[in-house]
């Protein structure tokens, strides 16, 4: 009786002189297929030479040699391993072969590759900066905060809270983990009792605000102080971390400082780390401080102060933003009924914590869409001139390509160095668009009153906007390099 999987070993045999068709057309499965073949003849040969019969010889060859198939599989396994290791080997050397001898030919031809930079330069840093500014009008979150589940709160659309309202609902809410307020204020500052005053930019905080926005600090410890306290409250503060570079020049010492604001002393606790900003878009503060001490900076009771309190809710993990805004809104139909007159038409919502309110979102986002628009034009413009560059450069090239053609280079293979040389362009582009597009984005917080108290940093570029010159540099070869290549 023959063994069950020997048909499956040996199979049709191919006739000799099919296998030198190989050597044109390689076929790995037919030759692993004929090498299990002779490994298992060879053995089968062996053993009727010491005496077996074929048959026994067979089976015997088969039971050494284990589940053919098995080892066919695991043999077709690595080699498809090892082929893809050597593809993706092959083509990282090609590719490195391909960017010298495109860096050669460019530095052979400075002042063309000078003008194609240059070029898309402009284009990249003019889509480079807008979108810096719609990433940081529409798309970031709070700088520097890592808890999850945060959104603003407004009333009347996108006005902030008045100081008692904001209490009020902080102690009823029960969807809510946190409600917090920021109000901003200059001051005077001074680092000892006989320096010279500054004027600086703080912030009054309430209870629970560094918690609730999980912000970290650089040095020290952060506060929550309860405005129960009054003026028993600890009377500390955290430095920003630019306030804290740029005033003390980073010095560790500054823990534990007395300084006076507002000609008031309060103790530095903490620097705030660097990507922190403020619960409030736009805004970095040099200061913080506790609410619960502005009696004792300004002389003048908690229940005096009105409104400008911008709100951050951290809604509880089990609950939903629809019926966060739900109880809130509940919230304000009780308050309403105390003072009717005040409170009339008043409404309570939550928003997105990422760039502008609700309310300016559509208008912001339609001037965003249309400035995109004008400066992907200028991209646009910008690869057709270095592809009519590229063209001309490419007639003056015929010889070069004529000799290579002629010993044996593909047309593929001199598309995929001309395409090479058109991304080594646009790469060199794109970093100089992205440092004009970080440049320009400095500035534009410098042309700001300073009183606007706008974070010199606000319009930076991040990972974010890091990732759009990548992709608009993968773009901009294929928009400038793919004709002259192919033509």
């Amino acid at each position: 009786m023959k063994p069950a999987n020997e048909h499956h070993d040996r199979g049709p045999r191919q006739p000799k002189w099919r296998r030198y068709l190989r050597m044109i057309r390689l076929d790995p499965v037919a030759d692993l297929d004929d090498e299990l073949r002779d490994h298992l003849q060879s053995t089968v040969d062996a053993l009727i030479a010491g005496g077996m019969t074929p048959a026994d010889a067979r089976a015997e060859a088969l039971r050494r040699f284990g589940d053919v198939g098995r080892v066919r599989e695991e043999v077709q396994r690595l080699d498809q391993r090892h082929l893809a290791h050597t593809n993706r080997l092959s083509a990282v050397e090609t590719f490195i072969y391909d960017l010298r001898h495109a860096a050669r030919g460019l530095r052979k031809d400075p002042a063309f590759a000078l003008v194609a930079a240059i070029s898309i330069g402009l284009g990249v840093a003019a889509n480079t900066t807008v979108f810096s500014v719609v990433n940081a009008v529409l798309l970031r979150p709070i700088p520097g905060a890592h808890a999850p589940r945060l959104a603003r709160v407004y009333v009347n659309h996108h006005s902030p809270f008045d100081w008692h309202d904001l209490q009020w609902f902080r102690d009823r809410t029960t969807s809510l983990e946190f409600l917090i307020g920021e109000r901003h204020n200059a001051m005077s500052f001074r680092a000892s009792g006989t320096g010279e005053p500054e004027r600086i930019h703080a912030s009054y905080v309430t209870r629970g605000y560094f918690p609730a926005l999980g912000a970290r600090v650089a040095l020290g410890r952060t506060f929550d102080v309860d405005e129960a306290g009054g003026r028993n409250a600890d009377a500390v503060g955290v430095l920003s971390y630019s306030f804290w570079q740029r005033r003390f020049a980073g010095d560790s010492s500054v823990i534990g400082r007395r300084v006076l604001l507002g000609g008031y002393p309060i103790t530095i606790v903490g620097v705030a780390a660097s990507d922190f900003r403020s619960s409030v878009m736009m805004w970095t503060p040099d200061v913080i401080v506790p609410f619960a001490i502005a009696p004792q900076i300004t002389g003048r009771k908690l229940d005096d102060f009105g409104g400008s309190f911008y709100a951050t809710a951290r809604l509880r993990p089990s609950v939903s933003r629809d019926a966060a805004e739900s109880e809130l809104r509940g919230l304000m139909a009780q308050l309403a009924p105390t003072d009717k007159q005040r409170y009339e038409g008043m409404t309570v919502r939550l928003d997105d914590i990422r760039g502008v309110n609700a309310e300016l979102r559509g208008g912001v986002t339609a001037a965003s869409a249309f400035m995109m628009a004008m400066v992907a034009m200028v991209l646009l413009i910008a690869c057709a001139n270095v592809a009519n560059l590229l063209l001309g450069r490419a007639a003056a090239r015929r010889t070069e390509i004529g000799v290579r053609m002629a010993i044996g280079a593909g047309r593929n293979r001199l598309v995929r160095q001309l395409l090479t040389e058109a991304l080594l362009l646009a790469a060199i582009g794109s970093a100089l668009g992205f440092a004009a597009a970080w440049a320009l984005t400095r500035v534009i917080p410098a042309a700001v009153p300073a009183e606007a108290g706008l974070d010199s940093a606000f319009f930076l570029p991040d990972a974010r906007v890091l990732l759009f010159t990548g992709v608009l540099c993968i773009v901009t070869t294929l928009l400038f390099g793919t004709v002259p290549a192919m033509s």
